[in-house]
């Protein structure tokens, strides 16, 4: 095996090659972002996403799935890798039911406080993706790629805010 000579640290081998997955992808974010944090300001907009986050989080991990990213002011979760699953859309699907109930919660005592409240889009879509890891020694992760998460993103993008969207071919 050769070693890297140029003085750089050698970049670490993958260790999860790249492998075709039929996975739910999960989108979640928040409808007006921009203009809620700028009518509440950064500390409260902070503290807000400290709680959003949380509760993006438990709900996603409370149906097994795997959050991919965190946005600034949203998530996107894999149900069915790294890990596989029975049922992946179905647990995907409560999952964003899980989220809006916990958002829903969020944005009334937040509505109370400050005159505005937070509503969340849940976009779900389900395909065939290559799950694997990418990055060097510094950066690694997990990702997916493929279609079905460039669809789960724009199907979210189309859903109305408080409410979940999904084609009937996710199954």
């Amino acid at each position: 095996m050769s070693e890297a000579v140029s003085g750089s640290k050698q970049a670490a081998t993958p260790t999860l090659a790249g492998q075709r997955r039929q996975v739910t992808v999960l989108f979640a974010d928040m409808a007006g972002y921009t203009a809620l944090a700028e009518k509440i300001g950064e500390e409260q907009t902070y503290l807000l996403m400290q709680k959003v986050h949380q509760g993006l989080s438990e709900a996603v991990h409370a149906h097994d799935g795997t959050v991919q990213k965190m946005t600034g002011d949203g998530i996107m979760a894999l149900f069915g890798a790294p890990i596989a699953l029975e049922n992946a859309p179905l647990r995907a699907c409560q999952a964003a039911m899980d989220i809006q109930a916990r958002m829903g919660a969020l944005a009334k005592g937040f509505q109370v406080k400050h005159g505005t409240a937070p509503y969340f889009r849940v976009g779900i879509h389900s395909g065939p993706l290559i799950v694997g890891e990418v990055g060097d020694a510094q950066q690694s992760g997990v990702t997916a790629m493929g279609d079905t998460v460039n669809l789960a993103s724009r199907i979210e993008g189309a859903a109305e805010p408080g409410k979940i969207l999904l084609p009937w071919t996710t199954r």
